[in-house]
């Protein structure tokens, strides 16, 4: 009986433990979706997409199904929309209910055997940030004439992109050249116990020359000047 209890004692906390977790609500597992919507052409109302969403656990995003099955309606409204030009659009929610949108030529989807890519840009928390949509072809060249009645369900993909650290600076390599520079300048002012004119007397002996140089010099004109002024009086 008193092994029992020890053993139970012992594996009552753990036991604890995987029950709060079992029960815990799915907020507390960092898991949320964000449900796709379309459209078939630009101001028409946005309608959601089932059986297609994008769950986010942890920072990751996954696809949670790669298809949207159409219905009848949305066949005929994708093929009318890429007989006039229209653009297919779809977006999703992201933070402070916004919403971020991407459009493509409806043809492109039906040239591309309806095979759409979804590119959603996250930041560094992983939320959606900005989404992008392409398709394997980018011309709109098939049969115009053919059945809506006959394109395949929608297939999806999706890739992420995260955001790319640029290269640091190298702080701390600058801040040892500044030092080691510092240090040269300080050494070098030692070293030199020279006095002034015996560092610069290069540049004060000539400069005293030419002074002197200068100042011995006068104007002949005015010296015959003065003589003949004497001569007159």
């Amino acid at each position: 009986n008193l092994r029992g209890r020890f053993i139970f004692s012992r594996s009552c906390p753990m036991l604890i433990l995987i029950l709060s977790f079992l029960l815990s609500p799915v907020s507390a597992l960092d898991i949320s979706g964000y449900t796709l919507e379309h459209r078939f052409r630009e101001n028409g109302a946005f309608s959601q997409m089932d059986g297609t969403s994008i769950k986010s656990s942890s920072g990751v995003l996954t696809l949670v199904s790669g298809g949207h099955v159409f219905s009848t309606d949305e066949k005929q409204q994708l093929q009318e929309s890429a007989r006039a030009g229209y653009m297919y659009s779809v977006r999703m929610p992201a933070k402070n209910e916004e919403y971020i949108e991407a459009s493509i030529r409806s043809c492109q989807i039906i040239a591309s055997r309806m095979r759409l890519k979804l590119t959603v840009s996250v930041n560094d928390a992983g939320d959606p940030i900005a989404i992008h949509m392409s398709t394997p072809k980018y011309d709109c060249s098939y049969d115009i004439s053919e059945s809506f009645m006959n394109l395949p369900d929608l297939s999806i993909s999706l890739a992420l992109q995260k955001p790319k650290l640029g290269p640091s600076p190298e702080t701390a390599k600058y801040l040892e050249k500044l030092e080691k520079q510092r240090e040269e300048m300080a050494r070098a002012e030692q070293s030199d116990n020279r006095s002034f004119f015996a560092k610069y007397w290069t540049y004060i002996i000539p400069a005293v020359f030419l002074f002197i140089l200068f100042s011995s010099m006068q104007d002949p004109n005015a010296a015959g000047g003065n003589i003949g002024g004497g001569n007159q009086q």
